[in-house]
């Protein structure tokens, strides 16, 4: 079990389809039963609040919910109509709540080893700055392996979907010679579509990210946030 006692993690949501809702249950069971002190931050940046529905969230974490446009329907929630999902301004709102001395912004999709972000917490009390806490080289799940991380959901069910890496390297090689990466690779429980990637779950000191003046709001939807702060 990681200690996250140090660390308020930040959640950018909006649970648009069923799929995100079973994502939005399995990424909390997943990080409560795996680590301790962890504290949530959700943003619901939404027409109408529907995350309070889909997870057991406990009294230490929050969820605060943002008006972002109208619900033709209240019975319906398909008939919602919503503005461009603001993934920035609910993470600056996230930093506002924030009262730890760390701030993990993780995407509500992203599950990993929470060994990863200790590692990086670690080295970042030791060189400050900010991390990413993976590789680089994010796993997509299909639905079959998200049933069985359903029925099983711990880290070594995981670990049980990792691709073939002998395919793996010869994609690598062929980058390293100048040919592209392949549009994905694809397995029998998921597939991978790049290997630089730097989204999803970035970790650093609160008052660096107020240093760098947060995020930035001008983005729309989903997409090139994440490369931005990195720059």
């Amino acid at each position: 079990m990681e200690d996250l006692k140090d660390i308020d993690i930040i959640v950018a949501t909006r649970i648009d389809n069923h799929e995100r809702a079973m994502n939005a249950f399995l990424f909390y069971k997943f990080f409560k039963d795996h680590t301790i002190n962890s504290k949530f931050i959700f943003v619901e940046d939404s027409a109408s609040p529907i995350l309070q529905g889909c997870i057991p969230i406990e009294d230490t974490d929050k969820i605060y919910f943002e008006q972002n446009g109208r619900c033709e329907d209240p019975g319906l929630t398909h008939e919602l109509k919503e503005g461009f999902f603001r993934k920035c301004r609910s993470y600056n709102i996230g930093i506002e709540k924030s009262d730890r001395k760390y701030l993990l912004f993780l995407d509500l999709d992203c599950v990993l080893n929470p060994k990863q972000i200790t590692d990086i917490l670690n080295k970042i009390k030791k060189k400050r700055g900010f991390g990413v806490c993976y590789n680089g080289q994010p796993a997509y799940l299909n639905y079959d392996a998200k049933q069985k991380f359903a029925d099983a959901p711990l880290f070594s069910t995981l670990e049980g979907f990792c691709p073939d890496f002998k395919l793996l390297e010869v994609a690598l090689d062929n980058k390293r010679r100048g040919f592209g990466w392949p549009d994905s690779l694809k397995y029998d429980h998921c597939k991978i579509l790049g290997i630089n990637a730097v989204g999803g779950c970035l970790l650093g000191m609160k008052k660096d990210f107020l240093k760098v003046g947060g995020f930035n709001e001008n983005f729309a939807g989903w997409g090139y946030e994440d490369t931005e702060i990195i720059s």
